[in-house]
């Protein structure tokens, strides 16, 4: 995450082996028998406005397997207005069913992420 202060302790560089994102992305891949479709829209830090000061980065769309896992575009670690923010998006493929694990936390400056809670989807492997 950056913020709007580079000089902001809570500035989190990208970690090795890892790039920030241009301003929309997306991304797709094949996973198994199933297509990943996504695009990120990634907002810079602003100088002004409530919770303006930190990068706000959103998932606009994401299906597998033809299946949308969001009705509407989805805030991604966001944590300055909601209690609780969309942290982590996993998916996998195991015995023939796609795996989708979706989760939200709560976010602290002195511990981080906490709270974290999971939901398990299911999408069909074929289109």
């Amino acid at each position: 995450m950056n913020t709007s202060s580079p000089e902001d302790p809570g500035t989190v560089k990208a970690p090795p082996g890892f790039v920030l994102l241009p301003d929309s992305k997306l991304v797709q891949c094949n996973l198994g028998a199933s297509q990943v479709h996504a695009i990120f829209r990634v907002r810079a830090p602003q100088a002004t406005g409530m919770c303006a000061g930190i990068t706000q980065i959103s998932i606009e769309s994401l299906t597998v397997g033809g299946k949308s896992l969001f009705d509407a575009p989805e805030l991604f670690n966001h944590y300055c207005i909601d209690e609780e923010a969309l942290h982590s998006i996993e998916v996998r493929v195991s015995k023939g069913t796609t795996h989708i694990n979706v989760c939200y936390a709560q976010w602290n400056w002195g511990i981080g992420y906490h709270n974290k809670r999971c939901e398990v989807r299911n999408a069909p492997l074929h289109e």
